[in-house]
């Protein structure tokens, strides 16, 4: 819990930390075994009010890393 604590207080904190982790979640490169994992992460940031402004101003990538995942 603290090490998730950490993680979101430095994607708040650092915009591009959030596009650069996104960018990282493409999945076209994930194998089907970690589909799970990079959608449980989306997840889990999209519950977080505090990233709503950082992930609506990354709603291209987020939408795409969401049709890959589903595809």
């Amino acid at each position: 819990e603290l090490l998730w604590g950490s993680c979101l207080a430095a994607l708040v904190r650092i915009p591009r930390l959030l596009r650069l982790m996104l960018q990282s979640l493409r999945v076209t490169s994930t194998c089907q075994e970690e589909l799970p994992v990079v959608a449980q992460i989306l997840r889990l940031l999209l519950q977080q009010v505090q990233l709503r402004q950082h992930m609506v101003a990354n709603a291209a990538l987020v939408q795409q890393v969401i049709q890959d995942i589903t595809v």
